[in-house]
């Protein structure tokens, strides 16, 4: 199950969308920043705050911009999973070599 449950929908677990983006998020070791900076290269129109203080669940952000949201977190959480395993970069080269 993804943190955001399924079909952009609300989680599974009963927890509104936010929360569980948020603790996926910081779950994961994604920076407020780099979230914004991929949600916004996804098309996302809502500036760092905004997103922000939707995450702490203090404002409203349209469904198709939440989608955009959690696109954004999948990507990052992906991209730093994959950090993890190769910790010599996308290249599998050490910096040494």
């Amino acid at each position: 199950m993804t943190p955001d449950g399924t079909g952009g929908g609300p989680p599974a677990d009963g927890r509104p969308r936010h929360a569980a983006l948020e603790t996926a998020r910081r779950d994961g070791g994604i920076s407020n920043g780099d979230l914004w900076l991929h949600y916004f290269s996804l098309t996302g129109d809502a500036g760092p705050l905004e997103v922000e203080a939707y995450l702490q669940g203090l404002m409203p952000l349209p469904a198709a911009q939440q989608d955009i949201l959690t696109q954004a977190l999948r990507e990052c959480l992906t991209e730093q999973h994959s950090t993890r395993q190769d910790p010599h970069g996308p290249h599998g080269a050490s910096p040494t070599s």
